[in-house]
């Protein structure tokens, strides 16, 4: 019975030292390239008309969100094209044509961003109008006469809100 028993303790053995253990590691490396564009030449194919009209709903909110999407969108990488890393700093960085960063006048740009994003809503809402209630027409009327006028506590509003969209950047 003893020799039996070391017979199978050899036979074990000898299975056990068969085992083959293998281990594959692979790595994958990814290199994504993005091209960011120039300012003022921002991609804005994406933005639907469902979601202007969305936006033209929040009435005051609607030109901070539209820069939002515009230029802090994470799915839209290439329209990063401006930052501002101090809000106390005269200067904002601007993506120029060279694809380096420049330093450019903050009030100057801001302004380009606000007037072209309210442009896109302004256009959209003249062309869908009927798509909206009485009262958000009514309401964004009101609104679009205080821009048009330049009333300065919505354009310190307005000024303030891209401020920290731009500020807070994509995310």
């Amino acid at each position: 019975e003893i020799e039996e028993l070391k017979q199978e303790i050899d036979r074990l053995k000898a299975e056990k030292s068969v085992t083959n253990n293998n281990q594959i590691i692979e790595t994958q490396n990814n290199n994504v390239t993005i091209n960011v564009n120039a300012f003022g030449h921002e991609n804005t194919d994406h933005i639907s008309e469902n979601r202007m009209l969305k936006y033209i709903s929040h009435i005051h909110s609607s030109i901070p969100m539209l820069v939002k999407y515009i230029y802090c969108d994470p799915k839209h990488p290439e329209n990063h094209t401006v930052k501002i890393s101090n809000y106390r700093h005269p200067y904002i960085k601007i993506m120029n044509k060279n694809k380096k960063w420049e330093n450019a006048n903050k009030e100057q740009i801001k302004s380009k961003i606000i007037t072209k994003s309210y442009y896109m809503l302004d256009t959209t809402y003249e062309g869908n109008k009927d798509k909206l209630s009485e009262s958000i027409q009514r309401h964004f009327e009101t609104m679009q006469e205080k821009f048009n006028d330049g009333e300065p506590n919505m354009m310190k509003n307005l000024n303030h809100d891209v401020d920290m969209v731009l500020m807070n950047g994509p995310g």
